[in-house]
């Protein structure tokens, strides 16, 4: 009991925030939130601004992000065999860069379908990744590292919609759109790098 009652959560959280790797995965998960929920938050206005949809199209529509995820979850497995976590996280933010510049090209809204189906898969090829190294960056304290994490994609998240909102209010949906696919692609390799080199940090050296 007593050991309980000295317990200090923000203790916790300065422990964790000192981990390099701890950092590391927090603030690529932080920025993922950012820049994806902050354009996905727009699409919809986007499709009603570019060609007049109503609402339960464009609902429809949006939703085949859904179904981009249980396309991804089950072809998982043969996607982590073939490219390993490296190429899931850099193919994803290669999905979602596409698919963000696939919308707002799109000469129709039936074009644009397709985008919206693999938005879903790209952003599951990236943060699952992400969500798996998140899981596993503090296995002593996995509760509170768990909770680190969705705390930063979350702020993350409602700064990007609040973010984005100013800025297509400024510069219109399309360098906005683009700028979140080009974000999350160089978002993407740079964690790949960073996997590669925590890995090689995490072999130990041999001996004799």
């Amino acid at each position: 009991m007593a050991a309980h009652a000295k317990f200090n959560p923000f203790a916790r959280y300065r422990e964790l925030l000192a981990n390099h790797w701890v950092r590391v995965i927090v603030s690529t998960v932080g920025i993922e939130g950012f820049l994806f929920y902050g354009g996905l938050a727009f699409l919809g206005a986007y499709l009603k601004q570019r060609f007049d949809l109503g609402y339960g199209a464009i609902g429809l529509i949006v939703a085949g992000f859904s179904l981009g995820g249980l396309l991804y979850s089950v072809s998982v497995r043969a996607l982590i065999r073939r490219l390993g976590e490296k190429g899931l996280v850099r193919g994803g933010g290669t999905v979602l860069l596409i698919c963000f510049v696939g919308i707002v090209a799109a000469p129709t809204w039936w074009a644009a379908v397709p985008f919206f189906i693999a938005i879903g898969f790209g952003f599951y090829m990236f943060h699952n990744t992400l969500q798996t190294r998140g899981s596993e960056m503090a296995p002593h304290a996995r509760g509170s590292a768990v909770s680190l994490f969705a705390f930063c994609l979350f702020l993350g998240q409602a700064l990007g919609v609040a973010v984005f909102g100013g800025a297509i209010a400024l510069l219109g949906y399309v360098p906005v759109l683009i700028g979140a696919g080009a974000g999350l692609a160089l978002l993407g390799e740079r964690f790949r790098r960073q996997l590669k080199t925590h890995r090689a940090s995490a072999v130990p050296v041999p001996t004799g």
